[in-house]
C-alpha cells in the first residue's frame, strides 16, 4: 500500500509514560519523540502518573523530531461505590489528553490537586474526586482507561451496570470529548473489547483501541 494511499490508518500512541514517571516509565521524553519519528508516526502523546514535569521538554523534544505533541496526564478517579474497590486495582485509571491551552490549564490545576499535598502519594493512590474532575473538564478529552479504567473492570467483573454507571458518569462530565478505551492482550480481551464498543455505541461515545507504552525496549520492561 502506497503512503498516500486514502485507505492508509496511522495510529498515535495516546497512553506513554515517560521516565517522569516514577517506578514506572523508563524513557526519556527526547528518546520517546525519537524513537516516534523513527516510526513514522506524525503524532505522540504523554501521559505521566498525575504529573507534567515533562510537558515543556517533551513538547520541544517532538518539534525536534517533527512529530506533533500531545500533552495528557494519567490519572486515578476514585470510584463511585467502595465496594468497586474490592477487586484489587485501586482507583480507576483516566487518561487526560489537552486538546489545548484550556486542556493544559486543566491538567496543571489537577494535577496541582495531588502534587501539592504533603501526602502526595496516598492522594494519588486515593484517585481524584468526581467533583473536581468535573470543575477542572474544560477543554480536556478523557479516554476511559482501558483495563485498569473502572468501565474496563466493571465489565471484567460481570457487573455491566456499574460500567454503564461509570461511562454514563464520563460522558457527563466530557459529552463527546469522553471516549472509551479499550486493551486487547489476551484471548480473554476480545469479549470486554465487543462489549466496551456496545457501550460505547449505546451512550453515543467513541472507542479507542489502547496500548499503554512504559518502554521502548524489552530490555527495559520491569524484572
Amino acid at each position: 500500500m502506497s503512503a498516500d494511499s486514502p485507505s492508509l490508518v496511522t495510529a498515535t500512541h495516546l497512553h506513554v509514560h515517560s521516565h517522569f514517571t516514577l517506578l514506572g516509565g523508563t524513557a526519556s521524553v527526547e528518546a520517546l519523540a525519537q524513537a516516534a519519528a523513527a516510526d513514522g508516526l506524525s503524532h505522540l502523546a504523554l501521559t505521566d502518573d498525575h504529573a507534567l514535569y515533562g510537558a515543556v521538554a517533551f513538547r520541544r523534544a517532538c518539534q525536534a523530531a517533527d512529530v506533533q505533541p500531545i500533552i495528557g496526564m494519567a490519572a486515578r478517579v476514585a470510584p463511585l461505590d467502595a465496594q468497586d474497590l474490592d477487586d484489587g486495582g485501586g482507583a480507576g485509571l483516566l487518561t487526560l489528553l489537552a486538546a489545548g491551552p484550556a486542556g493544559y490549564r486543566s491538567l496543571c490545576r489537577l494535577s496541582s490537586l495531588v502534587q501539592a499535598r504533603p501526602d502526595r502519594l496516598e492522594a494519588a493512590a486515593a484517585g481524584l474526586s468526581w467533583d473536581a474532575l468535573k470543575e477542572q473538564s474544560a477543554g480536556l478529552i478523557c479516554l476511559s482507561g482501558g483495563r485498569q479504567g473502572w468501565v474496563q473492570r466493571r465489565l471484567a467483573a460481570g457487573d455491566r451496570a456499574g460500567a454503564l454507571r461509570y461511562a454514563g458518569r464520563l460522558a457527563g462530565i466530557f459529552d463527546e470529548r469522553a471516549w472509551l478505551a479499550l486493551e486487547l492482550h489476551r484471548p480473554a480481551d476480545v469479549p470486554l473489547a465487543q462489549e466496551l464498543v456496545e457501550l460505547a455505541g449505546r451512550l453515543g461515545l467513541g472507542a479507542v483501541a489502547v496500548q499503554p507504552v512504559y518502554c521502548l525496549t524489552p530490555q527495559e520492561r520491569p524484572r
